[in-house]
């Protein structure tokens, strides 16, 4: 059974190859009816929808380092993990793929508002001052990076709702 531990260990903590990774496999599902799929198929398929969507998990963000005594240096580290798998996932062309192999889009719809961090698509501060406390309140402390952190993840939000944007009549359907 992979889990999404194992999946992140295996692809070497790196979300690019994670979205690569999954979206070879559930390629090849995408020509074939469900009912054409042996079952065992079918539970390696869920097996791995579950393992990829647990990758947002604080769980997985927390396993590439060290273990923080400050509250907003993790909340930095899972902005960060966050924002990487939306980098990821948008220049993967994954989206596509996982509303077509997807068959619990609610999973899938979880997934993708984990990653969309609506609370920085929230702030639409345009000066650094603004920003600056934005990011504060949002870590709760401060850090040398917090600023870059949530703009780089601001920007794959935005860019990953964007791509969603083009997929709405197949997500909402």
């Amino acid at each position: 059974r992979q889990t999404s531990l194992i999946l992140w260990e295996w692809v070497g903590k790196d979300p690019l190859w994670a979205c690569v990774l999954v979206k070879g496999f559930l390629s090849a599902f995408l020509d074939f009816d469900v009912e054409e799929q042996p079952v065992a198929m079918t539970e390696i398929k869920e097996n791995v929808l579950e393992a990829f969507a647990g990758l947002a998990s604080p769980r997985i963000a927390f396993a590439t380092q060290a273990t923080s005594e400050c509250i907003s240096a993790s909340n930095e580290e899972l902005i960060r993990h966050h924002g990487c798998l939306a980098i990821a996932l948008n220049s993967s062309g994954m989206v596509q793929v996982l509303l077509k192999a997807e068959n619990s889009l609610c999973r899938f719809a979880s997934f993708l508002a984990t990653l969309l961090q609506p609370e920085l698509l929230a702030d639409d501060s345009r000066n650094w001052s603004s920003q600056r406390a934005a990011t504060l309140v949002l870590l709760g402390g401060d850090s040398p990076t917090a600023l870059r952190t949530t703009r780089q993840a601001k920007a794959a939000a935005v860019s990953l709702r964007a791509e969603i944007e083009t997929h709405k009549v197949e997500l909402w359907r």
